[in-house]
């Protein structure tokens, strides 16, 4: 058990040491977050699939009107999203917020859900 602790410490730390990206390359991916189960990272171009999700969920909700910024997705058993988007209360001269969506993407194409929206205060 010992030298798996080790080997884990030793990639996370491998990890955080990646080298900065360079005029003209790719930038590297995050190991961390390539693992099963793990979080992609945040993408701010909606896919079509990530766009239907977000329009089927929100489209539901009354009295705010959210608008998406970026993704990110989890693959489990089903799919989580983590969309940021833009919040806006349909009074006039509401101010604008930002959020945090979870939804959840049933496999076999299930109705997706939202799990918990939160706020994103300023200064955070």
């Amino acid at each position: 058990m010992r030298k798996f602790n080790i080997l884990v410490v030793a990639l996370l730390a491998s990890a955080a040491l990646i080298s900065p990206v360079q005029a003209g390359s790719a930038p590297t991916v995050n190991p961390v977050l390539n693992v099963a189960g793990g979080w992609s990272n945040f993408n701010f171009t909606l896919t079509p699939a990530a766009e239907h999700v977000f329009h089927e969920v929100t489209g539901r909700l009354l009295g705010v009107k959210y608008t998406p910024l970026a993704f990110a997705t989890q693959v489990v058993a089903g799919t989580h999203y983590s969309f940021l988007a833009e919040s806006q209360v349909v009074v006039p001269n509401a101010p604008e917020g930002v959020v945090v969506i979870h939804v959840f993407q049933p496999l076999g194409g299930g109705t997706p859900y939202i799990t918990k929206i939160t706020e994103v205060p300023p200064g955070y």
